[in-house]
């Protein structure tokens, strides 16, 4: 009888070891990284998105896309010509019916989403989100600058967000 109790407590005490060893610590992976983002920053991205919508509204698609950027090896530059001519006649083709700013993520300086509702049916609502389709922009931060950049999830730096710990200064 004693054998068997033994043998019983050595098998749970085995198997929780072997469980344990197969659950990941807090010390495995790669170690978070802070972001600080200051009053500044949100006005910046604000002021960039607001001004994306007020040109959008404005009918004048060229104008919108000297707002577009594309970040490569951590350097920014504008569209190339055949970029800007391919989302002059996409946005000519979609947005005749006017723009909405609607919401912000803000992760990293690199990866963020701010969704921006265009309306698609002369009978919808940007205000109900009906009738709409959401075009995201990824504004980021190089040499102290933000820039817009049409979100694209395989981009440089995306996806950083998820070892991140936000914190806010003023």
């Amino acid at each position: 009888m004693r054998t068997r109790l033994y043998l019983l407590l050595s098998a749970i005490v085995l198997l929780c070891t072997v469980s344990c060893k197969n659950k990941r610590s807090e010390n495995d992976g790669p170690k978070p990284y802070v972001v600080i983002y200051e009053a500044e920053d949100s006005m910046a991205i604000t002021q960039l998105a607001n001004e994306y919508v007020t040109r959008f509204n404005g009918g004048d698609f060229n104008q919108v896309a000297d707002l577009l950027y594309f970040v490569r090896n951590d350097s920014v530059f504008p569209l190339t010509e055949a970029q800007r001519e391919g989302f002059v006649m996409a946005m000519s083709q979609i947005g005749r019916l006017g723009c909405q700013l609607k919401d912000m993520q803000l992760n990293t300086f690199k990866d963020n989403k701010v969704r921006v509702a265009v309306l698609m049916d002369e009978n919808g609502s940007l205000d109900e989100d009906k009738g709409t389709i959401s075009l995201y922009l990824n504004p980021v931060k190089i040499d102290n600058q933000w820039y817009l950049t049409l979100y694209d999830r395989y981009a440089e730096g995306v996806g950083e967000h998820l070892n991140v710990v936000h914190e806010e200064q003023d």
